[in-house]
């Protein structure tokens, strides 16, 4: 969120995270699909201002996501549906736990109904710790209870 430049985390947002670094961090969908640039666009000013408020905020960001959204990406093979799966409630289980080591209180979300067009299906699973920190990913917008 401090760099100079929003190219790594419209990335991101456009493509996801198919093979996190740490299981902290854990897997993420794209979102390409999902919303238009405006939209990434004002998701990524949002982010920047909420998690950099000391930074300028970054200039021209729906004509850097039309870029990001046109760029090639890497493609991998992709991994079965089940390995998917189990590798995400694996990572998300993992951060709740080492949170939880540390002190801090984790709140587990789990999807039990979609409508409309849904980003991730029934049972999809985050974990939000009490300063703030997600994994895994469970809704295209913003919890609701």
């Amino acid at each position: 969120m401090t760099h100079a430049k929003p190219d790594n985390l419209l990335h991101v947002l456009h493509y996801g995270i198919d093979n996190p670094v740490t299981a902290d961090l854990g897997y993420m969908p794209g979102f390409r699909d999902v919303y238009d640039d405006q939209q990434i666009a004002e998701l990524t000013a949002y982010i920047r201002a909420r998690y950099a408020p000391s930074q300028p905020a970054w200039k021209d960001l729906m004509k850097i996501s039309e870029q990001v959204r046109h760029s090639v990406h890497r493609y991998e093979a992709p991994m079965s549906t089940e390995s998917l799966i189990h590798n995400a409630e694996q990572a998300v289980f993992e951060a709740a736990h080492q949170w939880m080591d540390a002190g801090h209180r984790v709140f587990l979300f789990t999807v039990v109904r979609t409508w409309g067009s849904s980003p991730r299906p029934i049972g999809s699973i985050m974990v939000l710790s009490d300063d703030g920190r997600i994994a895994g990913s469970g809704f295209g917008r913003v919890p609701r209870g």
